[in-house]
């Protein structure tokens, strides 16, 4: 049995080789927490694969944690570098940290991520021979805790740079099948409203299940755009080894996590053959929020709990600003706090509702005080009480969007 520190090294190295599913086939953690024997090599090291990539977001923090804490940053170090696939400088630059304190929060990352594996690891040591069964199910393809871990935060990405980053990381394994990949984007593309690291893995899923099936030939990346949906089209010319059969399972189960991100995988066939696939993604449309709050750790929670939803957020720290913007720039809704020093958000909201240019946008009170009746009678589209969470907020501008 292994001891906590070799567990964290083989941790360690599994991560390295995260998108090498060629070693995580015989990777020495895929027996450790999938005892399953009737598991094969491929299987292994796809399901590997997914766990190591979903268990970064078990440490994201709860929705009240801090922009800037030290569990946010731990849980961004560790997307940037494995579900983004940046390099470690890269990361580092992003987070503003240096490259020493880079490593050291990514080692004490991934003690934490041993520390979640470490009970999953005594519980197949601790199976009875023969026993290939899990509280997870982890003998299906994939599970429902696993769907739920890649739960949506829907974020506005370019598609060429995920299908570029899905591209250089899939080359060496369809260079061995002397397959040939061709990226056909063009410069003015749409963007999308998309969950990226479940996108991410719809593309390398579908690269993978190519490449185990096709010989030599060509496949084709393109994007089809318009304001209804966005198409990323995957055309395969070549030998094919019954593709068409497999196509299917695969197809079901990549719908399954691709789901609950508003993705949707269909196959591409002609004549009855099978030419490929084409991911259905929603286009990206923003809309622009003005939030007004003299707190400004408010100001960055709003900030963190919108953009990745397609907000753009405007953030000002009193009512005599607000005022100032809204008199030349239209937004579409306003989120205004009532405990403000020199103009409190009552005189603020009165104003706004008064005046000709600025009476139809949606105002939503967010405050300490519980005064959501005297909020609406004053023309609030809604009242938000605080402390607020990123469900009832995005709820909220949901609802009054309308």
């Amino acid at each position: 049995m292994l001891r906590k520190d070799e567990f964290v090294d083989i941790l360690t190295a599994s991560y390295r080789n995260l998108y090498d599913l060629v070693r995580l086939r015989t990777d020495p953690l895929g027996p450790l927490i999938f005892a399953d024997p009737t598991l094969g090599q491929k299987e292994r090291a796809w399901k590997l694969h997914r766990l190591l990539l979903d268990m970064i977001d078990e440490l994201k923090p709860g929705p009240q944690a801090p922009p800037a804490s030290r569990e946010m940053r731990r849980y961004r170090l560790m997307h940037l570098r494995y579900v983004e696939a940046l390099d470690p400088q890269t990361a580092a630059s992003q987070l503003a940290i240096t490259r020493r304190h880079f490593y050291r929060e990514h080692g004490e990352a991934l003690e934490a991520l041993a520390d979640i594996l470490w009970d999953r690891y005594l519980d197949a040591m601790n199976r009875t021979p023969g026993d290939t069964t899990t509280a997870t199910n982890e003998h299906t393809p994939m599970t429902g805790r696993e769907i739920q871990r890649l739960a949506p935060t829907q974020e506005i990405t370019s598609l060429p740079v995920i299908i570029n980053e899905v591209i250089h990381l899939v080359q060496p394994l369809l260079y061995q099948r002397d397959t040939n990949v061709v990226a056909e984007l063009a410069e003015e593309l749409p963007s999308a409203l998309v969950h990226r690291g479940t996108l991410r893995q719809v593309l390398l899923g579908l690269f993978g299940f190519i490449a185990e099936h096709m010989g030599p030939g060509t496949i084709t990346v393109s994007i089809d755009g318009n304001p209804d949906t966005v198409l990323i089209v995957v055309a395969v010319v070549g030998q094919l080894d019954d593709l068409y059969d497999f196509a299917r399972p695969q197809l079901h189960e990549l719908n399954a996590v691709a789901a609950s991100s508003g993705i949707t995988v269909l196959l591409n066939e002609e004549a009855g053959d099978l030419r490929g696939f084409s991911i259905q993604i929603m286009p990206a449309t923003s809309r622009t929020v003005l939030v007004v709050d003299d707190n400004e750790d408010m100001l960055l929670l709003y900030q963190s709990y919108l953009s990745p939803h397609n907000y753009h957020v405007i953030p000002v720290s009193n009512a005599a600003m607000a005022l100032e913007y809204v008199q030349d720039t239209t937004v579409d809704c306003i989120l205004l706090d009532l405990m403000m020093p020199d103009q409190d958000g009552w005189d603020m909201l009165q104003r706004l509702k008064n005046q000709a240019h600025t009476q139809h946008i949606p105002v939503v009170i967010c405050s300490v005080l519980k005064q959501k009746n005297l909020a609406l009678s004053l023309g609030a589209a809604a009242f938000i009480e605080k402390p607020i969470t990123e469900t009832s907020l995005l709820a909220t501008l949901d609802q009054v969007g309308k």
